[in-house]
């Protein structure tokens, strides 16, 4: 049997010019580049498999509160605000 998960991130995006703003329901705010800049140093902008891993981590809190696995080496830092 298929669950979908409800989308917890509420994830918008805004574009000034070269830079892609990602907004998130909990006030994150993630700085990228537009995707076709002509830049191999350009920062990446977030797709759906990165927001599938974020959505997640907020579906499934008590995994992301003992792991340091995506979010650096503090235990205790959290996508929850």
């Amino acid at each position: 049997m298929s669950h979908t998960l409800p989308n917890l991130l509420q994830r918008t995006h805004e574009v000034r010019g070269d830079h892609v703003f990602y907004r998130f329901g909990n006030g994150l705010v993630i700085k990228t580049e537009i995707f076709n800049k002509p830049d191999k140093l350009r920062i990446l902008g977030l797709g759906s498999p990165q927001g599938s891993l974020m959505n997640h981590l907020l579906n499934f809190p008590e995994v992301d509160q003992h792991s340091g696995q995506f979010f650096g080496t503090n235990p205790h830092q959290s996508l929850r605000p």
